[in-house]
């Protein structure tokens, strides 16, 4: 078992909690997002997970935990994770159209934390190794190359980067915990930014869960990846062993940038280890 802890720094902000964590319950919330999951999404597992609120620093906003397994050379989800929110920060569970401009909506944050338990995260570190991840696969640079190969990321810190015409956020800074693990337009729900509710999943989040084997209908249609429509084949699936390893990611706070969208690419001649089966 390896640990592979991000964080994720921001300016210190002042705030205070408006909801105590010996008062607000988070389990809830976190089982109706996964109920909401499963009813969207064809391939989503049982998940094991925990959450609660925890000592973090004032400049972390929520950490996940993902713990993976690895499928030869690449590693996948165990559809197991934790959640620890921060009680320092000014939380809001009422309606997003009253939320105060000084408060993080609970339930967004909440969304955004089990899809990084899912597997919506990178594994590239500052030093651009990755073990990889099944995510790491499918990014792609701005002419459909991959950029993970061989466990290193071959492209520079703050090249466009893509999933299809999804454009990931990589900064030119690296930005530990959000470097690559995000979404780089600030108007969906896997953005970087955390400042705005975004309780609903949006396309572009939906399109990668696809990628990543989740089968998640889009507009009352279930999308099944590029790959299978194509060849007109089942569902393949892939047996997850090997050793437990733990990702943490840390999302918290950071500044909104507009995003540049891009055409999408052909992915059907690409790996990208579409699905895979829960162990027995």
């Amino acid at each position: 078992m390896r640990e592979f802890k991000i964080d994720y720094m921001v300016e210190a902000h002042g705030l205070t909690r408006s909801i105590s964590n010996t008062e607000t319950v988070l389990k809830p919330y976190v089982e109706s997002f996964i109920s909401e999951l499963h009813e969207k999404c064809a391939q989503v597992p049982p998940l094991g997970f925990s959450v609660e609120w925890g000592e973090l620093s004032s400049t972390v906003l929520a950490s996940t935990s993902t713990y993976f397994r690895q499928l030869k050379d690449v590693w996948v989800p165990s559809n197991s994770f934790k959640i620890v929110f921060n009680p320092r920060f000014e939380w809001w569970n009422g309606t997003c159209s009253s939320k105060p401009g000084s408060h993080y909506d609970l339930k967004s944050t909440v969304m955004h934390e089990v899809l990084h338990g899912l597997g919506y995260m990178s594994t590239i570190s500052q030093d651009k190794t990755a073990w990889p991840s099944n995510f790491d696969l499918l990014l792609r640079d701005s002419a459909g190359e991959m950029v993970v190969q061989g466990g290193k990321y071959l492209g520079n810190i703050g090249d466009k980067v893509y999933i299809e015409d999804v454009r990931m956020y990589n900064p030119s800074t690296y930005n530990s915990g959000s470097s690559f693990s995000h979404e780089y337009s600030g108007a969906h729900l896997m953005s970087h930014s955390q400042t705005t509710c975004h309780r609903h999943l949006d396309r572009n989040t939906l399109f990668v869960l696809n990628h990543l084997g989740y089968q998640c209908s889009l507009n009352g249609t279930l999308v099944r990846s590029e790959e299978a429509t194509k060849k007109g084949a089942n569902n393949v699936f892939f047996y997850i062993g090997g050793v437990l390893v733990i990702v943490v990611i840390v999302v918290s706070v950071c500044i909104y940038k507009h995003s540049t969208g891009r055409k999408r690419r052909d992915l059907s001649q690409e790996p990208l280890l579409n699905n895979f089966e829960n162990d027995n």
